[in-house]
């Protein structure tokens, strides 16, 4: 095949010097993203400044692998990969943490066109202060939800597409942290870097999700499209490491909430080990089962959780090296 490397975020990542591809993210006071459709407008003409040097810096730590590149924010240094038409995030690490992902987790999916939806779980394992093993697991849902128009203070943009994305993961060390992400990003027309970005963060306190913090991004860019539509299409890089195939299919937890007994239904695409936990709000596990080989085809576990406490339960559900997560909430 013919060696081609697509335009990520609109930036030609082909050069090592990470201070050509470095740019303004300035953090300001948290915009709302507002309703969800076709043909709105957003004003986001005043903004409070918090931060004005907050920078993101994009560069290839290896020319041998040009499908492979990190964006380096905040003192971290996020690594990514392009497979098909899917960017994946592969692994971060900052002077206290060290994460290599062993299942990538997807956070973008090319072309943007409205109206699609793309769902992964991902899992990860590394280090706090290279000495204390952590693992991390969890769901990420892209949607692009909504398009229209974009009013910033020095610019408007009249099509934008906007990225929803919600990413539930627990995270396990010294304790045990669930989060849930939810990230709005605006994407001028035939781009991708964004030009605006809203995120909230949500953590597991006690028995219930509490809001973590609240902020919104400003990037400023001189040019925010690539030069031409062929630097826009996805492009399988004979290099890169094939993603494994989604084993989980036709996913049903029912009822939910529940009372009494929750029926968890799926389908494997082939045969695979599975095992599954339900944690507790607390983070403690309820329910367990052993690691066995299931077959292909439909499968339903039931579970009794009668005289459980009411709250938010974690199902986890392995198989092979894959993990599914899915929120039970227990009345």
């Amino acid at each position: 095949m013919k060696s081609k490397l697509l335009i990520i975020f609109s930036i030609c990542i082909s050069t090592l010097y990470a201070e050509e591809n470095t740019y303004i993210k300035q953090q300001v006071a948290y915009k709302d993203p507002g309703a969800s459709g076709k043909e709105l407008t957003w004003d986001f003409g005043m903004l409070s400044p918090i931060n004005e040097e907050y920078t993101v810096a994009y560069s290839i730590p290896d020319s041998n692998y040009m499908h492979q590149w990190c964006a380096t924010e905040h003192r971290t240094r996020y690594y990514y990969t392009l497979t098909a038409d899917t960017i994946w995030r592969t692994g971060y690490e900052n002077p206290t943490t060290f994460v290599r992902y062993t299942q990538p987790e997807a956070v973008l999916h090319l072309p943007l066109r409205y109206g699609d939806t793309l769902t992964t779980t991902f899992a990860a394992k590394g280090e706090y202060g290279h000495r204390i093993p952590m693992t991390l697991s969890g769901t990420n849902t892209i949607e692009v939800d909504a398009q229209g128009k974009l009013i910033l203070p020095d610019k408007t943009y009249e099509q934008v597409l906007r990225v929803h994305s919600q990413r539930q993961y627990i995270e396990s060390g010294l304790d045990s942290t669930a989060m849930l992400v939810d990230k709005y990003q605006w994407f001028a027309a035939e781009s991708y870097i964004p030009v605006f970005e809203s995120v909230t963060a949500y953590e597991m306190v006690e028995d219930s999700m509490q809001l973590a913090f609240q902020t919104s991004f400003y990037y400023h860019v001189e040019d925010t499209t690539a030069s031409t539509p062929d630097e826009l299409a996805p492009v399988v890089d004979e290099t890169a490491e094939d993603i494994a195939p989604v084993l989980l299919t036709d996913l049903s937890y029912l009822p939910n909430p529940v009372q009494t007994d929750l029926q968890v239904r799926y389908t494997l695409v082939q045969d695979a080990t599975v095992y599954m936990h339900l944690h507790n709000p607390l983070g403690q596990p309820m329910y367990s089962t052993s690691a066995r080989t299931e077959s292909a085809g439909e499968h339903l576990i039931q579970i009794n959780m009668s005289g459980w406490m009411q709250g938010e339960y974690t199902l986890y559900i392995h198989a092979d090296d894959q993990l599914v997560q899915q929120v039970v909430i227990k009345m």
